[in-house]
């Protein structure tokens, strides 16, 4: 089965500079590190590294230039440089350089990176890729799609590994909300 990433709206009140967290949020401090502490206990699950989250940032960019790594064959490199960045060093993901130096990092052309961004070269494709998740119904980050039905959220390996490979569907199928289609990214 390929997995293909698409681009999600999820937080479009980030300014291009990004903003602390809990005012992305916006909620109360307790509920934000809450929120925090969630995301650290499943990354735990998976064993993968994760950072000091503090801060939030605007990903448009970041998405756009996600799609030229996907059409250039660096997709897969270059989203996990973008993960890494943002959520293990705390980068700053909405910054072009920062950008340029992931796409270097992965084997793209940095100077080819910058002017993708600065032409906004993957715009139209970022905007279909959301307007596809709005269609859908999409609410949140991760959302997988398959065959019509939808997997909101993080869940236990366990789970993914159900839906992915189709066996034990019933019990990634009984973790989905009621009423239908809805959330984030496929």
């Amino acid at each position: 089965m390929e997995v293909r990433w698409r681009a999600y709206p999820l937080r479009t009140n980030i300014p291009p500079e990004g903003m602390d967290l809990a005012k992305a949020l916006g909620s109360d401090p307790d509920e934000t590190w809450a929120i925090v502490r969630s995301i650290q206990d499943t990354v735990a699950e998976f064993e993968l590294p994760f950072g000091d989250l503090k801060r939030v940032s605007n990903s448009r960019l970041a998405q756009e230039l996600g799609a030229w790594a996907d059409a250039s064959g660096k997709g897969k490199a270059y989203h996990d440089a973008a993960f890494r960045a943002f959520f293990v060093a705390g980068e700053d993901i909405g910054d072009k350089t920062v950008l340029a130096d992931l796409a270097e990092a992965v084997g793209l052309d940095p100077e080819e990176a910058r002017r993708v961004l600065e032409k906004r070269s993957f715009l139209e494709a970022v905007d279909a890729d959301w307007a596809r998740s709005r269609k859908l119904g999409i609410r949140m980050a991760p959302t997988f799609v398959r065959g019509g039905r939808m997997l909101e959220g993080t869940k236990p390996y366990s789970v993914l590994k159900a839906w992915f490979r189709g066996d034990g569907e019933k019990e990634a199928l009984a973790n989905l909300p009621a009423g239908g289609p809805s959330s984030s990214t496929t």
